[in-house]
């Protein structure tokens, strides 16, 4: 197999380098085009010089490969691309997030508003990169769309302008834009923000708001007591990993969401059981990617509807905050961090969060929505 990834390398002629959050990667691929499509997105990221070799970690974005499918190899780890509703650049992020130690990283869309951060973080489906741009309009910052990167000394969250990822709906606002996609039906055109609003990228900044959009979960089960619903989005499914997350003591069933931008499986827990890590190691054993969790029967928000925004109390948002990274981009952040301990990466996030305002906001029309966030930080 070494032999195998030897050669393929080989075969990347292409090449540029990039700085992530301070760590230096270099990107060589055997398609120029692929290179493009990955500068497309993460040209604020791209470096004019090559960092010295034992500075960066070069990652190998292949198109033709003996498999028929794309693949990433970083380090010794091979990645095939299994579904066509994913790129290269959603595998890479996902595969460096764990190497980028000193910044707890969340899902979520971060503007600012005279130097106030506010995160908002829901569902890929939830329409949070839609209500990042209508904020941008009424005189917010962008500072991300996906990822919220808190550095975890000096507790300010860094800027991390990638492109972003919109769907077709949200693309007929801006007509005229030149967009990045390969046309699958699942896939989110990648708009530069600086190609819709000038000079609108913001600064590093202090925390002050996490929104949660509400999941609009099925609650269905709750009569039941001890059964809950956890979907979790993956790379690839196959039958070999439905299988075997089967066996696990504690789950009741597995099937697999049709109609979603990622391969997502929705699993019947017993609420008494402990099962995050041999779900977690199954995964694994099996090279999937988890790009998110979620508990709950997730449901279409209804954009029809007046939204509430609610206010929740802060051990609630910090042990959310803690969810939402071990459940995304950082898993296993606990063991590589924190010596196994949760008590002491939780005690970090709460000292971060002491002047954090958390609240929830049930979604509804976009316009409600801006207006309720812009009153928040306004007050």
């Amino acid at each position: 197999m070494e032999e195998e990834l030897t050669s393929l390398k080989k075969k990347a002629t292409f090449c540029d380098n990039y700085e992530f959050l301070g760590h230096h990667f270099q990107i060589r691929s055997d398609s120029q085009q692929v290179l493009d499509e990955f500068k497309a997105i993460y040209r604020h990221f791209k470096l004019n010089h090559a960092p010295l070799k034992d500075e960066r970690l070069t990652c190998y974005l292949l198109s033709s490969t003996p498999l028929n499918k794309p693949i990433i190899i970083i380090g010794k780890d091979c990645y095939p691309l299994e579904s066509p509703g994913i790129t290269l650049n959603t595998y890479f992020f996902h595969l460096i997030a764990p190497r980028l130690k000193e910044y707890f990283l969340i899902h979520g869309g971060v503007v600012s508003w005279k130097g106030k951060g506010i995160i908002i973080s829901g569902h890929s489906t939830f329409g949070k990169t839609t209500l990042i741009i209508e904020l941008i309009k009424r005189g917010f910052m962008f500072l991300s769309d996906e990822v919220a990167p808190i550095h975890r000394l000096s507790h300010k969250i860094v800027p991390f302008p990638r492109s972003i990822g919109v769907r077709r709906s949200t693309l007929r606002l801006f007509k005229g834009l030149k967009v990045c996609s390969n046309g699958h039906e699942n896939r989110k055109y990648m708009i530069d923000i600086e190609d819709i609003y000038q000079g609108k990228i913001g600064t590093s900044c202090r925390p002050r708001y996490v929104i949660f959009l509400s999941a609009n979960l099925d609650k269905d089960l709750s009569k039941k007591g001890d059964l809950r619903f956890l979907e979790i989005a993956l790379n690839r499914i196959n039958q070999n990993l439905v299988r075997d997350l089967r066996v696990i003591n504690g789950v009741i069933d597995v099937s697999e969401v049709p109609g979603r931008q990622y391969p997502v499986l929705r699993i019947l827990l017993d609420r008494k059981k402990r099962t995050a890590n041999q779900l977690k190691e199954v995964c694994n054993k099996h090279k999937c990617l988890i790009f998110y969790s979620i508990f709950g029967k997730t449901r279409t928000p209804d954009f029809n509807v007046s939204p509430i925004l609610t206010s929740i109390n802060k051990t609630q948002g910090v042990m959310e905050l803690m969810r939402m990274i071990l459940s995304g981009y950082q898993p296993t952040m606990v063991d590589d961090v924190f010596d196994g301990s949760p008590c002491r990466m939780l005690m970090e996030l709460a000292d971060i969060a002491k002047d954090i305002q958390f609240y929830q906001l049930s979604m509804g029309k976009l316009d409600e929505m801006g207006d309720l966030i812009t009153q928040l930080v306004s007050d």
